[in-house]
């Protein structure tokens, strides 16, 4: 990756009208610096968005022939993945209706248009329902009838996936836009693992119950309610950002959104009120909400400023020195660069903690995964996907297969380094927090999930 070329990919992004255009620019990268950038623009979903707003300001020219030419490769790639995707979107909620099964749609093509304009921006993997437990046998049945089959099963998670065939994972960033069944369907009962991260969120769930008719090309389905959508969206990010792997096009979309909602307080009240039963909710937004903003320049409502400046100053110093970190990571299996940054997420994931057990189980499973439990261990050695999480199990399951031990020095590799690195970087971390003269290690909230 080009920095240079990333940072200015991302401030041309910007949702502001009021952004530098010089320092915006994307003239003058040549088209060696574009191809070393590409795998980071594809891996963050970004491809799409640029080429958009490279046509609305009829700024094609700003870019390299070669380069503009694979975005719109990708972008032709990209509508006839959507259309496929959309067929079976329409025949599942048919049978879903049928069936009387109680779902609501999210993430996808629910965020249309209130998260992206045009979902053939977007780069999904998956058709993603959430269902009660009632429920959840009638949806598996459903999609049994439609010829899927169980792929995976996420019981920490609470999480059904199901496939029509094989998935293909491809480590080739510009392979994600294919269509022809590479995606799978995924049922929740949930969205926050309290066991995975420690801290309980139990305060706020989602119902199917909790939902609207929502319309997209003349599709009519049931998705959450606007408030419920934002809120969901945050949590699915921050989950990403405390394992230290976050597409940038969630923040972007993020962005996107409160540019929309900028002069709707109706929507921010009802934030406010959804928020009330958990004040760690309202931190997340911040924290979520606040890099989306940086990163693309869109505004920040005063409820949320508000939320914001309330953050605790450890976690003010962690937005201030490595949130700028975020939008620039590599995939953390792509990372085999010197002391790789993702593990640096721990200084802020400590913060929400306040057992001593659970920080130091936290510490064990980041930085030394494959210890705790003998079941841990062998599922582990089984599958070295779940080192990473759930999100990238499908592609480390892939390439574990083909490049077993390849793949598993590079997991090592993967975790000395990132480890390393986040020894390294303690002093740096107290000294950050005791230049602002802060008392060490404050407390985001009281509440923690204790270790089953």
């Amino acid at each position: 990756m080009n920095r240079r070329l990333a940072e200015s990919i991302i401030r041309y992004l910007s949702i502001s009208e009021e952004i530098d255009e010089s320092r915006a620019s994307l003239s003058g990268f040549s088209e060696r610096q574009w191809e070393h950038t590409f795998q980071w623009l594809e891996n963050r979903n970004l491809a799409l968005y640029l080429l958009q707003k490279l046509r609305d300001a009829h700024d094609d020219r700003e870019v390299p022939p070669a380069a503009l030419s694979r975005l719109e490769q990708d972008y032709s790639k990209n509508r006839l993945r959507v259309d496929e995707m959309a067929s079976t979107f329409a025949e599942v909620n048919e049978r879903f209706r049928r069936f009387g099964v109680n779902y609501a749609v999210v993430k996808g093509f629910s965020l249309v248009p209130g998260f992206c304009p045009d979902a053939y921006l977007r780069q999904q993997s998956d058709l993603d329902y959430l269902v009660d437990e009632q429920s959840l046998p009638i949806a598996q049945q459903a999609l049994s009838d439609l010829g899927f089959f169980l792929n995976n099963h996420d019981p920490a998670s609470r999480e059904w996936s199901f496939a029509k065939g094989p998935i293909s994972h491809s480590l080739n960033s510009s392979e994600q836009y294919e269509g022809k069944g590479r995606y799978v369907i995924e049922l929740h009962l949930g969205f926050w693992s309290s066991d995975e991260h420690y801290i309980d969120m139990a305060g706020t769930q989602f119902s199917p119950s909790r939902s609207v008719d929502h319309e997209w090309r003349g599709m009519h389905f049931r998705a959450l309610l606007e408030e419920d959508a934002f809120l969901l969206q945050v949590m699915h990010t921050f989950q990403h950002l405390l394992i230290g792997y976050v597409k940038t096009s969630w923040l972007y979309e993020i962005a996107y959104c409160l540019h929309q909602r900028r002069n709707d307080p109706s929507f921010w009240q009802r934030v406010e009120r959804r928020t009330e039963a958990d004040v760690r909710l309202t931190q997340l937004v911040a924290i979520i909400a606040g890099l989306a903003s940086g990163f693309f320049q869109a505004p920040l409502p005063a409820l949320l400023q508000t939320w914001q400046a309330k953050l605790p100053p450890p976690v003010g110093v962690w937005l201030e020195n490595y949130g700028s970190r975020v939008a620039f990571q590599e995939i953390p299996v792509c990372e085999l660069g010197v002391l790789p940054t993702s593990k640096l997420a721990l200084f802020l994931h400590w913060q929400f903690l306040t057992d001593v057990k659970c920080r130091r189980d936290l510490l064990r499973r980041r930085l030394l995964p494959w210890t705790g439990r003998p079941s841990i261990t062998r599922s582990i050695r089984n599958r070295p996907s779940m080192l990473l999480g759930s999100q990238l199990g499908g592609l480390l399951r892939e390439a574990s297969s083909r490049w077993r031990r390849p793949f598993v020095f590079h997991l090592v590799v993967y975790y000395v380094g990132s480890g390393a690195r986040y020894l390294c970087e303690i002093p740096r971390w107290w000294w950050l927090n005791r230049r602002r003269a802060v008392p060490q290690a404050p407390e985001i909230s009281t509440g923690s999930a204790q270790k089953q």
